[in-house]
């Protein structure tokens, strides 16, 4: 492989882990959402959540490595996974942030739960936009890609929205 070419995947692995650890962040929010007004525990538990996930995602990939490629990994390939796969843990500091300035009464009620899952989807339609963008896509195909990608984060609200009531 190129050197342009594992940059460039090595990029698009980093995007992938900022789709999934957004998505993953939502699904924190959406099980712990309660309806009863900020809870500073639910910022703590998105943040903590994805720093597990982001452990166990370095963990796994440098065991599945070594056993591909039959050999000991050293620290410093741990260090080179555990970068490549951060931004699955930064994508949880957006909801962490607007579930605290609930809780700093910013917004009123349990209104910061809906911001952070808004946020949410946003940030899904920005990825796919640039999903679509990156492929040239016409209008209609760009408007299907940034529907699809929000589509995550529309679900996981509906399923906030059904638990919590």
């Amino acid at each position: 492989m190129s050197a342009p070419d594992a940059e460039a995947e090595r990029r698009g692995h980093r995007y992938a882990g900022a789709i999934y650890g957004t998505i993953l962040a939502m699904s924190v929010v959406a099980a712990g959402a309660n309806g009863k007004g900020p809870n500073p525990w639910l910022a703590v538990a998105v943040v903590a959540t994805s720093i597990v996930f982001w452990l166990a995602h370095v963990y796994s990939e440098a065991l599945g490595r070594q056993i591909a490629q039959n050999r000991p990994y050293r620290l410093a390939d741990r260090w080179e996974i555990a970068r490549e796969e951060w931004p699955m843990a930064q994508a949880s500091l957006p909801f962490a942030v607007c579930l605290l300035l609930g809780v700093f009464g910013v917004f009123p009620g349990d209104n910061s739960e809906m911001v952070a899952m808004v946020v949410g989807i946003i940030a899904l339609g920005v990825w796919g936009f640039a999903a679509a963008r990156a492929e040239r896509a016409g209008g209609l195909r760009q408007v299907i890609t940034v529907a699809t990608t929000a589509s995550f984060g529309v679900v996981l609200l509906v399923l906030k929205l059904v638990v919590q009531h």
